[in-house]
């Protein structure tokens, strides 16, 4: 499951990240093997679009524990990923 990507870091050293499809976390969150946290938003950060803002998470983060509604609310619709195409995989 998830997918090996290296993307940049900030000291600019790029680094390699594990990363999930929405459909992949989904289903970790439901067999209660995975835990996600929605990031709190900067105030200079709210005129910036989605899919622009990268956020930067460690353990120290701060941000609120995400319910499997909440997460379905959040993935479902992106990444041409719809109900229908989720319950069929």
């Amino acid at each position: 499951m998830g997918h090996s990507a290296q993307r940049p870091s900030p000291v600019g050293k790029p680094r390699k990240r594990l990363e999930l499809l929405p459909e992949e976390t989904l289903y970790l969150m439901e067999k209660g093997a995975l835990f996600c946290w929605k990031a709190l938003r900067d105030d200079d950060e709210l005129g910036v679009e989605e899919d622009e803002r990268e956020v930067e998470l460690d353990s120290a983060s701060q941000g609120a524990p995400m319910s499997v509604q909440q997460a379905y609310a959040e993935m479902i619709g992106r990444e041409d990923l719809t109900l229908d195409r989720y319950q069929v995989q």
